[in-house]
C-alpha cells in the first residue's frame, strides 16, 4: 500500500510545465491584444475598469457653426410687421418659477448677447446665465427643486422631462446654448463645481444612443460643433461608433408624422446637416447618405406642396397626400397649424430653393402666420411663447436676417405693443407637442413644446 503523500507527488504537474503553460497563455493573450484594433482595446479596458469609453473628440473651434438664411424676400413679411412681431416676442417672463423650456426657446431665438434696454425684459446674457448657473435656476424656484444641471462622473448632465423646473426634451438645452453662440469655455456652474459648456457637450456625446428618444436636438448640436472641424464620427460611452451617416439614417427611418412638433424638428435637423455638409467641403456625409437626406427633404417638399390649406397654413396632417391612405389624427386647431406652418417656413429658410414649395405658397404661409401672431394678445403670446418663437425666427430668416439682427437695426423704431400683464389663464398640463390639445381654436400652453 502506497503512501498518500508519494501518490500525490506522482500525480502532480511538474512546476516547469505549469510555467510553460502560463507562458504560452500569456503570449497568446499578448498576441491577441496586439492584433486587436485600438477601439476594441479601449472598449475592453473601459469594461474592465468600469469606466465610460474614453471620448476622443478634439474640437479646435471655440464656437459652433451658425447656419444663416439663404433667402431674403420682403413679400413674406414687411419691415413694419416684422418689427411688431419681434417686439411681441421680447421675453418678459416672471423671474419666479422660470421654466427652462421658455428660456431655451427665447435664447435660441434671440442669441446670448441681445440687450433689449428694458429692465422687464430678460437679456441674452441673463438667459444664458439662467441655463448655465445652477444657483440662478434654484433661486427662481425657491430652492425647492432639483438642479437643472448636475455633475456626472466625467461631465455635466442636464435632466429632462418630469418636473416643470427641468428642461423638457433630451439635449434641448444643449441645442439652445449651441445655437445662441456661447463658446465652449463659457462657464457652467453646477451645485458642486465650475466647469464649461464643453462638459455638457462631452456628456451628451458619451450619453447618445442611436435608439434613444428625441435625437433631433442632439444631432443638430453635434453637427454644429463637429462639422467645421472635420469630425464625422466618434464613440459613445459604451464604445459604439457613431457617425453622421448613421445619424441621418436614424432620423429618416421613422414615419413622418412621428416626433416632437408634428415631426418638423426632424426635418429641420436634416436640412441643417445637409447645409453643414455643403458648407464644409461635402465631407460630413458620404455621397449616398447625403442623397438619402436630400430624398427625404424632397419628399417633405412634395407633401407640403400638396397639403397646404387655402389660407396658406399647414395643419397637423401636413404629411398627408391626397392619394395616400388616411393618417388618423386628432383635430387640428389653430395652435397646431401655427406649429406646423412656422416650423416648415423655418427649415425652408436655411435650405436651397430646390427643396422649397413654390414661392407663392411660402408667401401665403408668411402672410397667414403674420396675421395670426399680430392678432394675438400679449397673454396669448406669453402662454404660447415656444412655438411663436419659431414663427418669428422663421419670418426673420425669410428677410435674410435673424431676430436679434433685425431688432437691433429696425425694431426699436416701432411703437411698443401693450406690455403683457400677469396672465390669469390656467396653463395646460401638456407634456409634449404630440399630446392632443383641446378640440377648439383657443391657444394652448406651448411652453412644453
Amino acid at each position: 500500500m502506497s503512501r498518500p503523500g508519494r501518490a500525490s507527488c506522482r500525480n502532480s504537474i511538474p512546476l516547469r510545465r505549469v510555467i510553460l503553460i502560463q507562458a504560452v497563455v500569456l503570449l497568446a493573450l499578448t498576441g491577441s491584444w496586439s492584433l486587436m484594433p485600438r477601439d476594441q482595446k479601449l472598449a475592453v479596458a473601459a469594461t474592465a475598469l468600469r469606466q465610460p469609453y474614453p471620448l476622443t473628440v478634439n474640437l479646435r473651434s471655440s464656437t459652433a457653426t451658425v447656419i444663416t438664411s439663404l433667402h431674403a424676400d420682403e413679400r413674406v413679411i414687411s419691415d413694419a410687421d416684422l418689427q411688431q412681431a419681434l417686439r411681441m416676442l421680447i421675453p418678459r417672463f416672471s423671474r419666479s418659477q422660470l421654466r427652462p423650456n421658455l428660456i431655451e426657446h427665447a435664447l435660441r431665438t434671440w442669441g446670448s448677447t441681445i440687450d433689449f434696454g428694458d429692465p422687464d425684459a430678460i437679456s441674452g446674457p441673463e438667459m444664458a446665465a439662467f441655463l448655465t448657473d445652477s444657483a440662478r435656476h434654484l433661486e427662481s424656484w425657491n430652492n425647492k427643486v432639483d438642479p437643472m444641471i448636475d455633475d456626472a462622473p466625467q461631465g455635466v448632465y442636464v435632466p429632462f422631462g418630469g418636473a416643470r423646473s427641468n428642461s423638457v426634451h433630451h439635449d434641448h438645452a444643449l441645442a439652445a446654448l449651441t445655437e445662441s453662440g456661447l463658446a465652449l469655455d463659457y462657464p457652467v456652474i453646477t451645485p458642486r463645481r465650475t466647469t464649461s459648456v464643453r462638459y455638457i457637450l462631452d456628456e451628451a456625446l458619451r450619453d447618445f444612443r442611436l435608439d434613444g428618444v428625441e435625437p433631433e436636438w442632439s444631432v443638430l448640436s453635434f453637427g454644429l460643433w463637429m462639422a467645421q472641424d472635420g469630425i464625422t464620427e466618434w464613440h459613445n460611452g459604451s464604445g459604439r461608433r457613431i457617425s453622421f451617416d448613421s445619424l441621418v439614417n436614424r432620423l429618416v427611418r421613422e414615419a413622418m408624422q412621428r416626433g416632437v412638433c408634428l415631426g418638423t424638428h426632424r426635418v429641420y435637423t436634416l436640412a441643417a446637416l445637409l447645409r453643414l455638409h455643403h458648407m464644409h467641403d461635402q465631407t460630413l456625409l458620404r455621397p449616398a447618405t447625403a442623397e438619402v437626406a436630400a430624398r427625404y427633404l424632397h419628399e417633405v417638399q412634395r407633401r407640403i406642396e400638396q397639403s397646404q390649406n387655402e389660407d396658406g397654413s399647414w395643419s397637423v396632417n401636413w404629411m398627408q397626400l391626397p392619394e395616400g391612405p388616411e393618417i388618423p389624427t386628432d383635430d387640428s386647431p389653430l395652435n397646431r397649424s401655427i406649429i406646423a406652418t412656422g416650423h416648415h417656413l423655418e427649415w425652408m429658410a436655411i435650405s436651397p430653393e430646390e427643396f422649397h414649395v413654390p414661392r407663392e405658397q411660402i408667401i401665403k404661409a408668411g402672410e397667414w402666420l403674420t396675421q395670426q401672431l399680430l392678432a394675438s394678445s400679449p397673454e396669448d403670446v406669453e402662454l404660447n411663447y415656444t412655438y411663436y418663437s419659431h414663427v418669428v425666427r422663421a419670418l426673420a430668416l425669410w428677410r435674410g436676417s435673424s431676430p436679434a439682427e433685425f431688432y437691433t437695426q429696425h425694431a426699436q423704431q416701432a411703437p411698443d405693443p401693450l406690455e403683457p400683464e400677469e396672465s390669469s389663464l390656467e396653463e395646460s398640463s401638456l407634456n409634449d407637442a404630440e399630446q392632443a390639445p383641446e378640440p377648439n381654436p383657443q391657444p394652448i400652453d406651448a411652453s412644453v413644446l
